[in-house]
């Protein structure tokens, strides 16, 4: 009210988007999110898409191919929701996230009351488009998707998921894929299932057996993730026997498996030997639990269960909570099968008050115990930063609003 009286009455819109207030100036065709505390972001322009649903086209109209000159274009979260319908259509493809996008504003549709999608989203037939994304079930998962997602350091707010299977932005990874430069927070809940696995992630729930590797790089996951079944996972659920490379990401959402569960990977039962994981600058600050009793239920800092015959970590850091009925570790919340587990953590930190281990099943000591006060520190960004030294993917630290380290 005070906003519209100093631009002049009847010159502003304030919504309640979330965590955030969206102020739009109608005259001018710009808005602000200010957040609960009253910060406000740079201003934007409202986007209209020309094409919505159609990645095929950029916001004018242009064609595009999904190529590396040409990528697919997310303009609107009716984008999404096409992608979704139609995954298959853009299998090996390149996409692109244009703009952030809130399922809870309605700036990031084009048309926010459209009902065109109501048979596939299994909705009533005069629920509005941002009800049916925003309640029930929400969001359908992008079934399945190999290629290069990059968000453009961009932000999908407000994302709510709540299904049987697997579930998070994309349900199923198969073949070579890199996902980068891309934030999401919201809600994902991957609730029980008779007939698939029920594996919950930010990015990918269930990450298929395959010789290719899969990149995950500056990912970032404030959503809260819940698994009732199986693993959860702040960038992957349930990830099976490929190489794992993962720089610049991390986790802040807190996540919760009936099996293992992870700050960036959940876990995996898959006792074949050629998966190599290696995560390297990145850190965890959510709460992470498992909640189930076997020897797959193990909650870890960064990954909650491994079966595997390596993983290497270096210049990361967790600070999160753990909790598990079973194993838990601040790093690697356990391991199974493979008794040959090789483990190299290098510049490797946690938090001490928890008293426990790096990682979960072993009596042997990884990793460096530090206060929470000195991980909170600038002394501590200057570790950090020395440590990336001929590195040039890293990216340099600093601190957080929250107090902990982040990336610059």
């Amino acid at each position: 009210k005070e906003l519209d009286k100093e631009a002049g009455e009847g010159k502003t819109d304030v919504t309640d988007i979330g965590e955030e207030f969206e102020v739009i100036f109608k005259e001018n065709n710009r808005y602000y999110i200010v957040d609960k505390e009253g910060n406000v972001e740079e201003v934007q322009e409202i986007i209209k898409d020309k094409n919505p649903g159609d990645i095929t086209k950029d916001k004018d109209g242009n064609e595009l191919d999904g190529s590396e000159e040409k990528p697919y274009e997310i303009w609107c979260i009716e984008d999404l929701v096409e992608w979704s319908k139609n995954y298959n259509t853009y299998l090996n493809s390149q996409i692109i996230l244009c703009r952030d996008l809130n399922f809870k504003s309605t700036l990031s549709y084009v048309n926010s009351e459209s009902t065109e999608y109501n048979e596939f989203l299994g909705v009533d037939k005069n629920c509005t488009l941002i009800e049916a994304l925003t309640t029930g079930t929400g969001f359908k998962p992008i079934g399945i998707f190999e290629g290069i997602l990059d968000g453009q350091n961009k932000t999908i707010k407000n994302i709510y998921i709540k299904k049987e299977g697997c579930a998070g932005l994309i349900e199923e990874i198969s073949g070579y894929t890199t996902l980068k430069n891309l934030t999401l927070t919201g809600e994902i809940t991957s609730l029980s299932s008779k007939d698939s696995r029920s594996s919950a992630g930010g990015f990918i729930g269930h990450y298929k057996t395959s010789l290719n590797d899969a990149k995950i790089i500056n990912c970032h996951n404030k959503a809260n993730i819940n698994s009732l079944e199986g693993y959860a996972g702040g960038i992957i659920g349930d990830f099976m026997a490929v190489p794992y490379l993962i720089i610049n990401s991390s986790n802040s959402g807190n996540i919760s498996g009936e099996s293992a569960s992870g700050g960036i990977l959940g876990g995996s039962h898959d006792n074949l030997n050629s998966a190599n994981i290696k995560i390297y600058n990145s850190y965890n600050i959510g709460n992470i639990q498992a909640n189930g009793t076997g020897v797959y239920n193990n909650s870890g800092g960064l990954v909650g269960n491994i079966c595997t015959n390596y993983i290497e970590v270096i210049n990361s850091y967790n600070a999160g909570m753990i909790t598990s009925n079973s194993s838990k570790g601040a790093i690697v919340g356990g391991y199974w099968y493979n008794k040959d587990l090789k483990v190299t953590l290098t510049n490797v930190f946690f938090s001490q008050e928890q008293n426990i281990k790096a990682i979960g099943r072993t009596d042997k000591d990884f990793g460096i115990k530090y206060s929470k006060d000195y991980i909170k520190s600038q002394e501590f960004v200057n570790e950090l930063n020395k440590n990336i030294e001929g590195n040039e993917e890293w990216k340099h630290w600093k601190l957080g609003e929250d107090g902990y380290p982040t990336f610059e």
